[in-house]
């Protein structure tokens, strides 16, 4: 299994740390993907993770967007904030262009499937498998961890089997997962447009 580095891994530790306090009680959010499943499976970031994942509700964007707006705490840091009709989300990343963790912004209302889209419209690819059910957020709860305080999905048994499977509690090691390194290296190049979603995105970790 390639993880991705002690040095990336403690940077992704640091910036966890002060993602939860800057979030800490001050707006609604829940930690997702791989970075739900670290703190829920093993009270950790996932060695092999490539970033840090938050999701928050759209009605809740504008409220997130301003507390990371020249933000001390995030002075060491690049913060791009996406707000318009077609993308709301913040990308934070290194000052040399390295990205370390994205907040996602999620539609209050459901689509006819009774799921929630993401409001990034490059999103709309992943959409399918990495939609967001309300039922599974439901109010979400704050447990301790290593890094701060964290709020997670209410019942984020369910959104873990939803994006990881029934054995979402046994780590994969069978598969060789592009280093943090590779990724961004496809990622400057242009070629991670056409990765599958299932070799890529969703992947039980």
């Amino acid at each position: 299994m390639i993880n991705c580095g002690i040095g990336m891994l403690n940077k992704l530790e640091t910036l966890l740390s002060i993602l939860l306090e800057v979030l800490h009680n001050n707006t609604t959010y829940w930690v997702d993907f791989g970075t739900l499943l670290g703190l829920v499976r093993e009270n950790n970031i996932i060695p092999w993770d490539k970033d840090i994942d938050i999701s928050t509700w759209e009605n809740d964007f504008e409220i997130t967007k301003n507390l990371f707006l020249n933000n001390p705490l995030l002075a060491e840091y690049r913060v791009d904030i996406f707000s318009s009709p077609s993308k709301k989300r913040i990308d934070i990343l290194t000052l040399d262009n390295i990205d370390l963790a994205d907040i996602y912004a999620w539609k209050n209302e459901k689509d006819k499937n009774g799921i929630n889209r993401n409001c990034d419209k490059s999103f709309e690819h992943f959409n399918n498998i990495l939609a967001v059910k309300e039922s599974h957020v439901g109010t979400p709860i704050e447990i301790k961890t290593k890094y701060g305080n964290a709020f997670i999905p209410e019942f984020y048994e369910d959104r873990l089997i939803y994006l990881y499977g029934n054995d979402w509690q046994t780590p994969d090691t069978t598969k060789n997962y592009w280093s943090w390194s590779e990724f961004n290296k496809r990622r400057r190049n242009g070629k991670n447009k056409n990765i599958s979603p299932n070799r890529y995105t969703v992947r039980r970790i």
